[in-house]
């Protein structure tokens, strides 16, 4: 596959928005109404392209208006929330690890090699932006977005799309309330005014701020409507209140119910079939259920974002040797080892029992059938196909060349134990795989969903038969029903921590799962989510103390399946959307949750201490300052997240940042607190500031200290 080509629309010097507002009315004026037709749709006929889709879905760059004989390029689309969902591009973390790092500069990095292997495989749009809050740690999804916290999300959010957007479009995705995998299709999520404003949409306005080109609508229902039909969603708030000049994409295949209904609430291109919308044009412009007018701000919005990237990059970066190189798998590796938390680490005879000293490691028993797998998580729409993977017990033999490195998949407890017995530390790998979690690929779709298609054509038939039965797997995952691990795994543990009291366990999983059952009986646990392609040499990077574990928790994970979103549910048609998830439901419930949200240890100590608070008034904003000080003999990369309280709510996160501290000294850190994090929607009468004064304090650090101040006004 060839580097993607801008071709005759990268013609013309001047790069001044005017200027290119103008080439793009022009280009506009010489298309024919069928060309905007096609413009607005996928090009694909539906029953090939979906028939292609179940065999390997991302085969290749999915495009919708390529007219190369009027010098349009299209949009060719491809996924990517870990890597490039095309040919053999570096799988990276999922995003909730990336979450996990808290470090939007890094995030930033992550973006751009997606950008640059998706260019160098001839996609020019990435779907690698999700941002849909992690409401519920049982969602099947989970893995896909950074946290639970809208403004720690649209942070990182943001920085992808800048990393992206280095080289191609970025499209941000699924607006909105897309929370719940099982019954996406139908379910109706509602939501008041002030909820949907300040819970479910800050973070995408956040990217439409970072300049994003592209979003893309959910499947489910809000207050009603689908949103792929929501005038309310797309005109109103996105193209309207938000001032979004790029264009909207539907969800693949069945984002939408009516083609008419859909373009006229705002969508611009139905993907990523030539389908609905261009089956409804022809009777729907002539009768005025879709103006003229409507169809040409829709070409305008897409000629506009294939102007605007037609020249960024450099060519020279994008040789088919870019994808999956050594340098973007070294990065890979870098985020790996960062996301990873350490959630507990107790003395084992009178130390920490991380990190492991190398030198005096005679024998290691990996223990777990996930010890010897590079598991990357899901298998839908998101996944990515490496060249290589390296496992946990693969990577920690790489890295201890001179001890014994034994594995047992734990199938045999007793040799398991036996194994652990023998050994200077246990490493016990346990979790969830995308038979567990992940996207629902093969949902029982329901006659409401498929009575808007025609029948296949007869000829169409044996293809669809061949192309099925020729799937390796159906991915029937969804939601998961209880955050419990499979009980075999707590048994394994029990076994043998019994067997060998140094034994460190390993979390492989896209969110929380209970350790309510076996917590206390071990001293040291990593929580090292889906790592990508490098995740086993990251791991013992990690466990041999070469990386800091600076991975801190982007959700509050919970104590057990009791405390947790009683509104959440799998399975209703209708949800009840509430402001309280999360940290903060456990704040306003008085529930002390297994490890909070930015929970995380370090190998060294680290005090903080909120020295001072500082109206900017002018911008918007306030300046928090933060004195660090690490008091151990090992570097630190510290995070630094400052939470505010008021009107007698639970507090929420208004700023981070991460600071890297040396041994032995203090640095001053400053966070700048955005006003808008704190602005209260009242319904029917836009936003305002706080009343009252405001407490801010850092974080899980109860020494830190706290202020109270007057909020500021957002800029």
């Amino acid at each position: 596959m060839t580097a993607f080509d801008w071709g005759a629309m990268a013609d013309g010097e001047d790069e001044r928005d005017d200027a290119r507002e103008e080439r793009a009315k022009a280009m506009r004026a010489r298309l024919s109404e069928a060309d905007k037709r096609a413009m607005v749709t996928g090009d694909v006929p539906f029953w090939p392209g979906l028939t292609e889709m179940m065999g390997r879905y991302n085969a290749r760059p999915w495009p919708s208006g390529e007219l190369r004989a009027k010098g349009v390029a299209g949009v060719h689309f491809t996924d990517g929330p870990r890597g490039v969902a095309l040919g053999n591009a570096t799988c990276f973390p999922v995003a909730m690890a990336r979450g996990a790092t808290w470090d939007p500069a890094l995030e930033r990095r992550v973006g751009e090699v997606l950008g640059i292997e998706a260019r160098a495989q001839g996609a020019n749009l990435v779907g690698s932006a999700c941002v849909n809050l992690l409401t519920h740690p049982a969602w099947g999804r989970a893995q896909e977005t950074f946290g639970e916290d809208t403004h720690h999300v649209g942070e990182m959010g943001a920085a992808h799309v800048e990393g992206v957007q280095r080289h191609v479009m970025a499209c941000v995705k699924h607006f909105a309330c897309n929370n719940i995998e099982n019954s996406r299709f139908f379910v109706d999520a509602v939501a008041d005014e002030r909820t949907l404003n300040e819970v479910y949409l800050p973070h995408f306005h956040r990217c439409v701020r970072a300049g994003a080109a592209s979003v893309m609508t959910a499947y489910n229902k809000v207050n009603g409507e689908h949103c792929a039909e929501s005038r309310a969603l797309l005109t109103d708030v996105l193209k309207g209140e938000w001032g979004f000049d790029g264009f909207v994409i539907s969800d693949w295949v069945f984002g939408l119910r009516s083609g008419a209904k859909a373009i006229a609430a705002g969508l611009d291109i139905d993907m990523p079939f030539r389908n609905l919308v261009y089956k409804a044009l022809p009777k729907a412009l002539s009768d005025g259920r879709v103006t003229r007018a409507r169809l040409d701000d829709a070409v305008l919005r897409i000629l506009r974002q294939q102007l605007r990237f037609a020249r960024v990059g450099g060519r020279e970066r994008y040789a088919d040797d870019a994808v999956g190189s050594d340098e973007h798998r070294a990065v890979a590796r870098e985020v790996a080892a960062r996301s990873m938390v350490l959630l507990k680490n107790d003395p084992h005879k009178g130390e920490p029992l991380l990190p492991l000293d190398a030198s005096r490691l005679r024998a290691v028993a990996v223990i777990g059938r996930l010890g010897t797998e590079a598991n990357l998580g899901d298998r839908g729409s998101s996944q990515v196909f490496p060249r290589s993977t390296v496992s946990p017990l693969e990577g920690l033999r790489a890295a201890l060349p001179k001890a014994r490195v034994s594995s047992a998949d734990g199938s045999d407890v007793r040799r398991a134990t036996d194994l652990a017995r023998d050994a200077d530390v246990a490493v016990v790998v346990i979790g969830l795989d995308y038979t567990n979690e992940g996207e629902l690929v093969d949902p029982p779709l329901r006659w409401d969903v498929w009575k808007v298609f025609e029948p296949p054509p007869l000829e169409e038939l044996p293809r669809i038969a061949r192309a099925r039965s020729q799937r390796r797997t159906l991915y029937t995952a969804g939601d998961r029903a209880s955050l419990a691990l499979d009980p075999s795994d707590v048994a394994l543990v029990r076994a043998v921590v019994a067997a060998n009291p140094a034994t460190v366990v390993v979390l492989v999983a896209g969110s929380a799962v209970s350790t309510e059952a076996w917590r206390d009986a071990v001293p040291a646990i990593v929580m090292a989510w889906y790592p990508g392609m490098e995740g086993g040499h990251a791991l013992a990077d990690v466990l041999l103390g070469r990386e800091e574990p600076a991975g801190r928790l982007p959700f509050a994970w919970p104590d057990r399946d009791a405390n947790t979103p009683p509104w959440w549910s799998s399975t209703r048609e209708r949800v009840e959307y509430r402001a309280l998830h999360g940290e903060r439901l456990h704040e306003s419930r008085r529930w002390t949750p297994a490890f909070a949200l930015g929970h995380g240890l370090s190998y060294t100590r680290v005090t903080r201490s909120l020295i001072e608070c500082v109206p900017q008034p002018s911008a918007g904003a306030i300046v928090a300052r933060v004195r660090v000080s690490n008091e151990g003999a090992r570097d630190a990369r510290e995070l630094v997240a400052i939470r505010a309280a008021c009107e007698g709510e639970p507090s929420q996160l208004v700023g981070f940042s991460r600071a890297k501290v040396a041994a032995g000294e203090s640095a001053v850190v400053e966070v700048t607190l955005d006003a808008r994090t704190l602005a209260r929607r009242e319904p029917g009468r836009g936003w305002r500031s706080p009343r009252g004064e405001v407490r801010v304090f850092v974080q899980g650090d109860a020494r830190a200290g706290e202020r109270s101040i007057s909020w500021v006004d957002p800029a």
